[in-house]
């Protein structure tokens, strides 16, 4: 809502496993996203893993991962643009 997405989600990364956990979904079925992401994986893991926000206004164009990170399709969605921003406590992404 605060930035008039239709939907979003939020990974937070385990430290026992080192990859990203769904904690919440908003404005979509949870159970069409992954469980879990590894660091490195996708636009979410992408993030992680570099600490830095990314923003994509077309993902067709970015798709390749020439601008970034690859995007990891979501299966009956189809997104267009994304925002991914890394959840910091101190320099430790959580």
């Amino acid at each position: 809502k605060l930035v008039g997405a239709d939907y979003g989600w939020l990974y937070m990364l385990d430290p026992t496993t080192s990859s990203l956990k769904l904690k919440h979904a908003e404005g979509i079925d949870p159970n069409l996203l992954d469980d879990a992401r590894e660091i490195g994986e996708g636009v979410t893991g992408w993030v992680a893993q570099k600490g830095e926000a990314w923003k994509v206004d077309d993902l067709h164009t970015a798709a390749s991962g020439q601008y970034g990170p690859r995007h990891k399709s979501t299966p009956g969605l189809n997104v267009r643009s994304e925002l991914s921003v890394p959840l910091r406590r101190g320099a430790r992404t959580i």
